[in-house]
């Protein structure tokens, strides 16, 4: 079965951190739409215990409740004055039933309207941080590596940084680097490798300012951006590097936002090629429609204005993406 054109839009709670993901779609979505979503491409992983809201073009269709209704937030409109029966059955089955307009009448087990509140990067008050200044010197740390600096300038750079510094010894020595016990800071950059120095340092940008206190907001975001452009830029064929730099465009891509800075003053020293600042400044290069697309469907817009024909993008890798890039997200944000 072919897709239709899918997005997964973040939705936040009222400290700004994503609490669902609502499933929307250039068509009525149909119960084998969703269901092949959980079974070709797993969704439920990596929704990772956030619940997925759907309004169906039919909730009352007996295969509904083959669906995993656990993960699942179901929005209904007008009901048929029999419809007891089937909500009561979709309830003890699992769904949760929410009225999908402030309209729609209140019946057995479906609960009133409930606003949404998305997680566009347009919507978030990010305000500036009393930790501007270690921000400051992730960037010039990430300047250093995006030039090749020698191991040991980077090095000086991090001891510099005593927070920084205690950041990059746990990371090297956590389980999911394999383990063996990192002494120095030379041995965890060659441990980590430039590449994954350098995802690290940009994801630092957006995390929290205190060890107790909330991410940015901007940080899932950022991490879906990237995530969701690389795993788009393979899958359309393009070769490693231009991959790599599209990660780089998803991440970098809220700079400004978060800095309150002009995205060109914030880039002009981290020497980055031609097509990431292309993309990033003015929307052109490989990669610029790409972002524009995504940037789109953040903000609730599908992209036929941007046909993902003309990216070389099928509808199905488009939500293989995307879903990828949601796990990711998800998982950064409660490692940070």
């Amino acid at each position: 079965m072919n897709l239709p054109l899918l997005c997964l839009r973040p939705l936040i709670d009222e400290r700004a951190q994503w609490c669902a993901l609502r499933l929307e779609s250039e068509t009525p979505l149909a119960v084998e739409t969703v269901a092949q979503l959980f079974e070709c491409y797993d969704l439920a992983t990596a929704l990772s215990g956030l619940r997925c809201i759907v309004d169906l073009a039919d909730p009352l269709a007996e295969s509904v409740t083959t669906l995993p209704l656990r993960h699942l937030e179901l929005r209904l409109g007008e009901l048929p004055d029999a419809a007891e029966p089937q909500l009561a059955r979709l309830t003890a089955a699992g769904a949760h039933l929410v009225a999908a307009t402030p309209d729609t009448p209140a019946r057995m087990g479906v609960a009133p309207w409930q606003p949404l509140t998305y997680a566009s990067a347009r919507d978030i008050d990010e305000t500036p941080r009393s930790d501007g200044a270690n921000r400051a010197s992730l960037l010039r740390l990430l300047a250093l590596v995006s030039s090749d600096a020698e191991t040991h300038a980077i090095e000086q750079a991090i001891k510099r940084d005593p927070e920084l510094s205690f950041k990059l010894l746990k990371l090297v020595n956590s389980v999911a680097l394999g383990g063996g016990k990192i002494t120095t800071f030379a041995q965890a950059i060659a441990l980590l490798g430039r590449r994954q120095l350098q995802r690290w340092l940009q994801l630092l940008l957006y995390a929290r300012s205190a060890a107790d206190g909330p991410i940015s907001p901007l940080l899932p975001l950022a991490a879906l951006r990237a995530t969701w452009m690389e795993e788009l830029s393979r899958q359309r064929g393009d070769h490693h590097d231009l991959a790599e730099q599209a990660y780089m465009v998803g991440m970098f891509s809220l700079l400004d936002r978060l800095f309150s800075t002009p995205l060109a003053t914030l880039l002009e020293p981290l020497n980055l090629a031609d097509e990431v600042l292309a993309a990033l400044l003015s929307g052109k290069g490989p990669l610029g429609p790409m972002l524009a697309a995504i940037v789109g469907a953040e903000h609730g817009r599908l992209p036929p204005d941007i046909p993902l024909d003309r990216l070389g993008i099928s509808a199905e890798a488009w939500i293989s993406a995307q879903i990828a890039a949601v796990r990711w997200a998800i998982a950064v944000t409660r490692e940070l």
